[in-house]
């Protein structure tokens, strides 16, 4: 979804809006881990617990990594909130991008729930028996994205801000089919 953030915005917006993305992947870089990290890792416990029949502690991993997932969303919010300024001048935008990093960073950390819940879901779904779906999600949520991308930043003039609610509206309509 990143990429196809980056292919447009670098075509509409030009250098500075492609230079604030580069800035900002490293942050959406660290929602994505932290989303794998709760998914995959809490999915794998899951899954040996559902194996030998302990399906008891098996819903409590569950529990337990959507709360994780669900704390670590709302600090990346918080962070969105009240640092997104001040983040942006410390991973280096000057006056040239800053306004499209602070942008972009702030809407994306505002979206980390969504972000980190979508690869959550997309584990569980998975190793849940259901990896079929766990694929249409992940293609409806890339195709999506592609789709308002181009709706945002061309026909609606949206900016550097209608590619952060793009990829966040993918990762929405990704959670809701798993």
């Amino acid at each position: 979804t990143i990429l196809a953030d980056a292919v447009f915005v670098s075509d509409k917006l030009g250098a500075e809006g492609l230079a604030a993305m580069n800035l900002a992947m490293c942050v959406f870089g660290l929602m994505n881990g932290a989303g794998l990290l709760f998914g995959v890792g809490g999915a794998t416990r899951y899954t040996i617990l559902r194996t030998r029949g302990q399906d008891r502690e098996a819903a409590g991993v569950f529990s337990l990594a959507l709360g994780c997932a669900l704390a670590a969303g709302a600090a990346g919010a918080l962070a969105g909130l009240l640092f997104s300024r001040q983040l942006s001048v410390w991973l280096g935008a000057n006056e040239d991008p800053f306004v499209f990093c602070n942008t972009y960073l702030c809407t994306i950390l505002c979206l980390a729930p969504a972000f980190i819940l979508n690869h959550l879901l997309m584990a569980f779904v998975r190793n849940d028996g259901n990896p079929a779906l766990a694929m249409r999600a992940m293609t409806l949520g890339s195709l999506a994205n592609i789709v308002l991308d181009y709706l945002f930043l061309y026909p609606l003039e949206m900016g550097i801000f209608g590619a952060a609610i793009a990829t966040g509206i993918a990762a929405l309509l990704s959670i809701g089919l798993c």
